[in-house]
């Protein structure tokens, strides 16, 4: 069985992924320069990294690690209790939120 793909279904999922890797990146941003630096928890994965880096000693995780460790975990309890679907559908914004955190922190911390 082949499957085709239209040049639309092409391009809109292109811009699907593109508008998820901005969006997710602009996230990051936000957090490393206004959340982290100052320890404001207003909840979600950041909120709760920045409540564990206060009791983990940062030799031992940063909370950019911790974030990292908590949104792969949430995202293995989406995967099975949401399903596949769910899982595809915020892959992306999973790899990439943690990697722009410990960029955009490296960048605002110089």
């Amino acid at each position: 069985m082949k499957l085709k793909y239209s040049k639309r279904d092409v391009l809109r999922t292109a811009k699907n992924v593109l508008t998820i890797v901005v969006g997710t990146l602009i996230l990051a941003f936000g957090t490393s320069l206004f959340m982290l630096p100052y320890d404001l928890v207003t909840g979600g994965v950041s909120g709760y990294a920045i409540v564990l880096s206060q009791i983990i000693p940062p030799e031992i995780l940063t909370v950019e690690v911790i974030i990292t460790i908590l949104t792969w975990a949430m995202f293995f309890l989406g995967l099975i209790f949401l399903g596949k679907s769910f899982a595809m559908k915020t892959l992306i914004s999973t790899i990439v939120y943690p990697i722009g955190v410990a960029l955009f922190s490296n960048i605002t911390s110089e």
